[in-house]
């Protein structure tokens, strides 16, 4: 990696970690409430924030404006479309259906299975209602990537950005809540692992979104609605907690497969390339 991927790197960590440490240092660790969300979300700016920067040091005005027009990337197949925010939701549905989950609440079973279905709506609704997507992406998927695809295939720069997005977390990783319940050993193992399946499956997406940004944005969205929906609407009480950990793990695992499969059919053709559809400035 070259000294400026470097640099937006410690930038990301120091912003974010500097502002994360607060709370913890005020509060402790019990549980995330309303005393520490606001600097969470603070500090989840660090990524689009430090890519700015080294962008705008690098490249001027110009180039932070370049920058920012990913966000608006949104001319594309309709098949992309698709691609990207029904993949996952499916393969979720697959899965809680094949291991034969049922609700904490029996009554709304179907309820549940709804609410994954449309998890693409709960996702655009989780960009702007949530921590996350809207502060992280610019800077993962709009610098970082293009940065590293430049010298690698989308294997190993999924394999780099993975554990770099998960460790960027790593603050947070002391609080119970976000652990879903394993050990922060448990947690620095795993979670990586489920990194890199998401990097890989977001990776294919920015290149059939030409880069895009909002896209991004958008499927992170979904990842983070649909995985708390499924940790808390369906009744583990006789599992494992790293067991029940490691079946959204293992959706992400199949969703990144795919995502790998169908880029064969889709990823190259001209056809799909050359239809676009929504609006881009």
């Amino acid at each position: 990696m070259t000294h400026q991927l470097f640099r937006f790197i410690a930038l990301a960590y120091g912003y974010s970690w500097a502002i994360w440490l607060i709370p913890i240092s005020l509060y402790g660790t019990d549980q995330i409430d309303d005393r520490v969300m606001p600097y969470i979300l603070a500090g989840s700016f660090g990524p689009a924030l430090s890519a700015l920067f080294v962008t705008y040091k690098k490249d001027g005005i110009g180039g932070s404006k370049r920058l920012l027009s990913k966000f608006v990337v949104a001319r594309f197949s309709w098949v992309y479309y698709l691609a990207s925010l029904f993949i996952l939701p499916l393969v979720a549905l697959l899965v809680t259906l094949l291991l034969r989950l049922d609700a904490i609440n029996p009554a709304e079973q179907g309820l549940v299975y709804l609410t994954i279905a449309i998890g693409p709506l709960n996702g655009l609704f989780s960009v702007f209602g949530g921590i996350g997507p809207l502060g992280e992406e610019l800077g993962w998927r709009g610098y970082l990537q293009p940065s590293l695809n430049k010298w690698n295939n989308d294997l190993l720069s999924s394999v780099v950005i993975g554990p770099i997005w998960a460790a960027w977390h790593f603050p947070i990783f002391f609080f119970p809540e976000f652990r879903n319940g394993i050990g922060l050993v448990e947690m620095c193992i795993f979670y990586p692992m489920s990194m890199i399946f998401i990097s890989y499956s977001m990776t294919k997406i920015w290149r059939w979104t030409r880069g895009s940004v909002f896209m991004a944005m958008w499927f992170h969205g979904i990842v983070n609605a649909l995985a708390p929906l499924i940790l808390k609407a369906f009744d583990f009480s006789d599992w494992p907690n790293l067991l029940i950990y490691n079946v959204v793990t293992g959706i992400f695992l199949i969703t990144a497969l795919v995502y790998g499969i169908l880029d064969r059919y889709i990823g190259a053709n001209p056809a799909l390339s050359q239809q676009k559809t929504g609006v881009e400035r």
